[in-house]
């Protein structure tokens, strides 16, 4: 609904950024578009960056044609490769490609929709395509008014570097996919199992809390659950089988959550992430930015925190959704985990030497 408003409301062409953790259901709303959510005035294409390995520029533009022909084959009958877009100019045979599809398209929406945008801007940093081409799309998006983008990535464009995506951010919507509600999270929990397992009474909201409302982990969870009760062979969860399936899967983290610390995070994210872990002993309890500076000084001599930096650094991490504060005072804040199962895994495996060799490496 949010997208066919806002396309319906919007006289020229936009850039639709959808925003949030990894497995949080961006990709979904995408596949939700391609299938037809939008109805038949929408011709959405989907151009997934994971799987588009190319060398150059009229590689790139050559395969988003070709799922665009793809993803239209038998409504408007155009072929791609009878495009050159291995000429002097990729870009340019594009926009005449471009041109011939909106010349077909019989007043329908062209919807050109990015999912992991991210790696677009690894391309253009890596020297694989150049780095005007949000410039392009900012030029196609002023030609023709029945061209829309949607991007999907952990952050909004205002946080991707300004060298890039500068062009686009007057043009850009953004809308951050969030965690679940608790509500939905205990919904999550319980219904898809409600005919064969029983909880104890605070089992669900004990998995609620570990996982924040976090779509995948809270399935992660559930499903290591539901292994450890047929090996056991009964239908009842207790809060044992919780810590012990937590810990099984702190041991054993899911790739999601070892990309996320290893390219979401800076040093300084990590840095703070684990001095909090540190100071979070049980799964109730918060922690200002002053304790961590106080811990730190305390005992690591050869760290040196600003609380204001700490203070920024939190905040920021809030925004991941990683991190929720509360206000304890006027223009003061304590902090904790929001998603508890992470903390559990910074605990048992990440090490304030290892943040150190990083930072020391960085400088170097």
């Amino acid at each position: 609904r949010f997208v066919s408003n806002r396309l319906k409301i919007e006289k020229e062409g936009i850039v639709i950024v959808f925003y949030g953790q990894r497995r949080s259901g961006k990709t979904s709303i995408l596949h939700q578009i391609l299938n037809g959510r939008l109805g038949d005035e929408f011709m959405p294409i989907l151009i997934d960056m994971q799987q588009i390995a190319v060398n150059n520029d009229g590689e790139f533009y050559e395969k988003i044609a070709d799922e665009v022909s793809f993803g239209l084959s038998g409504v408007l009958g155009i072929d791609s490769s009878t495009y050159d877009f291995h000429s002097d100019n990729p870009a340019l045979v594009f926009g005449k490609y471009v041109d011939d599809i909106m010349k077909k398209s019989d007043g329908k929406t062209l919807l050109l929709m990015f999912d992991e945008y991210e790696l677009l801007e690894e391309k253009m940093k890596d020297g694989i395509i150049k780095g005007d081409t949000p410039t392009f799309f900012a030029g196609i998006l002023e030609r023709y008014s029945g061209i829309s983008f949607i991007f999907t990535g952990s952050r909004h464009l205002e946080r991707r570097d300004p060298k890039y995506w500068g062009i686009l951010f007057g043009k850009s919507i953004a809308r951050q996919i969030s965690l679940l509600s608790e509500e939905d999270t205990l919904r999550l929990i319980k219904e898809p199992v409600s005919d064969t397992v029983e909880y104890q009474s605070d089992v669900p909201q004990r998995i609620s809390r570990l996982t924040g409302g976090q779509p995948f982990y809270t399935q992660h969870i559930c499903q290591l659950l539901i292994e450890r009760l047929n090996s056991l062979q009964r239908n009842k969860v207790y809060a044992d089988d919780v810590e012990k399936t937590a810990f099984e899967l702190v041991d054993n983290p899911p790739p999601q959550m070892m990309y996320f610390w290893n390219e979401e995070l800076d040093s300084g994210e990590k840095l703070v992430l684990i001095l909090l872990g540190r100071i979070l002993e049980r799964i109730d309890t918060y922690a200002t930015a002053g304790m961590i500076a106080d811990y730190a000084s305390n005992r690591e001599k050869e760290l040196k925190l600003d609380t204001n930096e700490i203070i920024r650094i939190l905040d920021e991490l809030c925004q991941y959704e990683l991190i929720e504060r509360e206000r304890i005072k006027e223009d003061e804040y304590e902090y904790r985990y929001k998603i508890d199962i992470f903390r559990h895994w910074v605990q048992r495996h990440q090490s304030i030497a290892q943040i150190k060799r990083e930072i020391n490496s960085s400088r170097e």
